[in-house]
C-alpha cells in the first residue's frame, strides 16, 4: 500500500499518476539509496523525461524515465471536461 491518501490535504496538485523512484543522499561517509514515492506531473519522451512531485510535498524534479515505475503501469491523461451546453 502506497504511503499517499487521495483525500490527503498535503498533497498539493495532481495526483493521477503515481509513481515510485529511488531517491539517494549521505549520511556522514556513508551513501543511503531509498525509494520513493511521488506523482508524475508531465511527460518529455524526446529527452527521456518524468516531471515528479514526490509525495512528500517538495518542489518538482525531472528523473530520468528508467529509473521511475508508473505504479498503475500506464500513463493516464487528465480527463476533459465536458461542456454541458455545447451537447
Amino acid at each position: 500500500m502506497p504511503m499517499y491518501n487521495k483525500k490527503s490535504a498535503f498533497l498539493k496538485g495532481d495526483r493521477r499518476n503515481p509513481c515510485t523512484y529511488r531517491v539517494g543522499r549521505f549520511e556522514g561517509d556513508k551513501y543511503i539509496s531509498y525509494e520513493n514515492y511521488g506523482f508524475v506531473q508531465e511527460r518529455n519522451t524526446k529527452m527521456g523525461l518524468y516531471c515528479i512531485l514526490p509525495g512528500t510535498g517538495d518542489d518538482e524534479v525531472w528523473y530520468p524515465i528508467d529509473e521511475v515505475t508508473l505504479v498503475k503501469g500506464h500513463w493516464t491523461n487528465k480527463k476533459r471536461i465536458v461542456d454541458e451546453e455545447s451537447e
